[in-house]
């Protein structure tokens, strides 16, 4: 279809209209031209003048570049001679170079007009109803191409079609001509997808939310009784301790089809009895594998086939800002996922176990959900939520969770050994931050010694609480966090040397590093 050039919409009193829709071609200028000299002549006996310009052969109608109509029919009412006509005749004549003007015949030109029979009349009728009917249809499709191509676009046919040969000879038709369309490519706008742009991680939950699942937890507690202040009728046979049951709820991670679960140790402390329940529905008791409370992780193991395993990611690849989701089982209701962002990597000194390397998140993690799965967005588990700051300090929205390269490292020591093997001098660290460091004569952030466990290589080797430790190995030590995880790393029965300041003095400490007992938390 051509570019529509002009559309021109007439309506005057007696309730007839007449639309002309053009495209600007001058064929379509002939064909009104001849049809103008044809309806010129004073008697309806008189014969036509014949057109005095040629019409164009319109060849192609889905090659329609230009389109003249003029349609001009009555209203249901009667027709009725205005005012303006008291010769009777229809007050709408057309003639050269008008499009109307008032009837100048005479009443005798008329006269055949008025005598037409009642069927002619109906057959004019329907004929202008058909033409209008069809003008408007005209006019609705050229709306549509004009304001919503992409409708049309849709409904034709795949691939786009080439323009047909002029009729003229070996020329290809200009963009005016008639019967022809100027090739040019389709521009149709890309379809919009439901939701385009919004955010969704459905697949992600969809990957790694099967893999997630709910613990609960039964231990018995021992409770003390005091004493009544009235007389007791046992005497000394009362009863002084109490037993009582309880249960807590707890989430976890299955690592792989073997039924290896991951969890925090602080859910499953002092447990008698562990029921694990699938996302599936299924349920089975668990036991525990090892465990290893200085970074608060503990392996279980379930037997039940089929059991689908979380994919692992890397946590040294997660940047401030990356998106993330918390999937869990909070305060006893249905696996919930929540979506937050990392906050900070390498959080520590937060008193939660000895090892702290944490991913600070503001994804809602609540009771309940310790244990459960942090994930990205591609459905990988790159933590294991541990825990959140408390309301009572008046912040909201800050968790924490144990990397995954960490729960890696863990679990492969509980799986080759049964336990975690460490390296232990027995201190207690703190870091000091570079403005409090380069106010003591530092040139940035440095350690110092809290405290030392008696008997422990680090007494031995004659360190004190106080003492800086600068270096260790020869590698600057800047942080409580770096010295713990270096002595951590560092194989039983192996040597460090230690370089540390006291008061004025530099001396460097040769300490054996021993296996780290179990739950001793030096800080």
């Amino acid at each position: 279809m051509g570019c529509l050039r002009q559309l021109l919409v007439i309506i005057w009193p007696g309730s007839s209209l007449e639309t002309s829709i053009s495209s600007g071609a001058p064929s379509a200028r002939a064909r009104s031209e001849g049809f103008q000299e044809a309806m010129k002549g004073t008697n309806v006996n008189a014969a036509p003048t014949a057109p005095v310009a040629a019409v164009a052969t319109v060849r192609n109608l889905r090659r329609l570049r230009s389109a003249s109509s003029g349609v001009a029919f009555s209203s249901l009412m009667p027709w009725s001679p205005g005012p303006t006509s008291p010769s009777g005749c229809y007050p709408l004549c057309v003639e050269e170079r008008h499009y109307t003007r008032e009837c100048s015949r005479g009443a005798a030109g008329c006269a055949g007009e008025d005598q037409m029979s009642g069927w002619k009349k109906a057959v004019i009728f329907l004929s202008g109803s058909l033409v209008g009917g069809l003008a408007l249809a005209f006019l609705a499709v050229a709306g549509l191409y004009l304001w919503r191509p992409e409708i049309l676009a849709a409904l034709a046919a795949p691939g786009t079609s080439q323009a047909e040969p002029s009729p003229d000879a070996g020329e290809p038709a200009g963009p005016m001509q008639t019967g022809n369309v100027e090739s040019s490519p389709t521009i149709v706008a890309p379809p919009v997808a439901r939701d385009a742009g919004a955010a969704s991680y459905a697949n992600a939950v969809k990957i790694a939310a099967p893999a997630v699942v709910n613990l609960y937890v039964t231990r018995v507690a021992t409770e003390r009784v005091l004493r009544s202040f009235l007389d007791d009728p046992f005497g000394e046979f009362a009863p002084r301790y109490r037993r009582r049951t309880e249960q807590s709820l707890g989430s976890g991670v299955i690592l792989d089809d073997s039924g290896q679960i991951v969890t925090n140790h602080h859910v499953i402390d002092n447990a008698t009895t562990i029921r694990v329940q699938l996302a599936d529905g299924r349920s089975a008791e668990a036991e525990i594998i090892g465990r290893d409370p200085d970074t608060d992780l503990a392996l279980l193991k379930i037997d039940l086939p089929n059991l689908p395993a979380i994919r692992l990611g890397r946590s040294d690849l997660l940047n401030v800002g990356d998106v993330v989701l918390a999937i869990g089982n909070p305060i006893g209701l249905a696996q919930t996922v929540t979506q937050g962002i990392v906050s900070a990597t390498g959080r520590d000194q937060l008193g939660i176990a000895t090892f702290e390397n944490f991913i600070q998140t503001d994804a809602p993690i609540n009771p309940g959900n310790s244990g459960g799965a942090l994930i990205n967005t591609r459905g990988e588990l790159i933590g294991v939520n541990t825990a959140i700051i408390a309301k009572s300090l008046g912040v909201e929205g800050i968790g924490f969770a144990i990397p995954v390269n960490l729960v890696r490292g863990v679990v492969n020591e509980i799986v080759t050994r049964g336990k975690v093997l460490r390296g232990w001098i027995g201190v207690g660290t703190e870091t000091i931050d570079a403005e409090s460091a380069k106010a003591a004569g530092f040139d940035g952030a440095v350690t110092r010694i809290t405290r030392i466990a008696g008997g422990s290589p680090a007494q031995q080797a004659g360190l004190l609480p106080g003492d800086i430790i600068l270096k260790i190995d020869d590698k600057a030590a800047r942080s409580s966090r770096e010295v713990q995880l270096r002595i951590a790393d560092t194989s039983p029965g192996q040597t460090l040397a230690i370089e540390v300041q006291r008061g004025a003095e530099r001396g460097t400490a040769r300490v054996r590093v021993d296996e780290a007992p179990q739950q001793v938390r030096p800080r």
